[in-house]
């Protein structure tokens, strides 16, 4: 996690999005979703190659703070632990918080690792947008690790 010394830097928006990653780590579902605004956006930016065209995006987008609860429940239900790192935290002048982290899940009483880049837009001690990035080819390779595929988490 975060030092004691660098918590007393934090902006109240870091502050916020440090304490949503605290409640998934938890497994406290009711705490995370008291971090997301009613209407908050979920985007899922999953980086993968094609032999055709490149770098290619694939997308999971979720609309409302239950949808984007749903999810993470039924994510967090798969493990029987949950540990994201915060590695990196910044804050942009408008508020936005930038998150360089590991997130770690014992699955099948194996750790998966993804190296995870998030931003999250906080307006009023609530996340209204989060958009996660990370690497299609490891979350293949971390899932199959595990025995499960990326499908069972509505990513193909």
């Amino acid at each position: 996690m975060v030092s004691s010394a660098l918590e007393a830097k934090l902006s109240h928006n870091k502050q916020v999005v440090l304490d949503m990653i605290a409640a998934i780590n938890a497994k406290d579902m009711q705490a995370f979703a008291s971090f997301l605004h009613e209407r908050a956006e979920f985007v899922q930016m999953v980086q993968r190659e094609l032999e055709s065209s490149g770098l290619h995006g694939g997308i999971l987008n979720l609309k409302g703070r239950n949808a984007i609860v749903d999810a993470q429940t039924v994510f967090n239900d798969l493990a029987s632990e949950v540990s994201w790192r915060v590695l990196n935290i910044a804050e942009a002048d408008n508020g936005t918080v930038f998150t360089e982290r590991v997130d770690r899940f014992k699955l099948n009483e194996q750790w998966m690792e993804l190296r995870v880049v998030g931003s999250m837009d906080v307006v009023g001690g609530k996340i209204v947008r989060w958009r996660d990035y990370w690497d299609h080819e490891e979350g293949e390779y971390q899932f199959r690790k595990v025995g499960l595929k990326l499908g069972q988490i509505g990513i193909d």
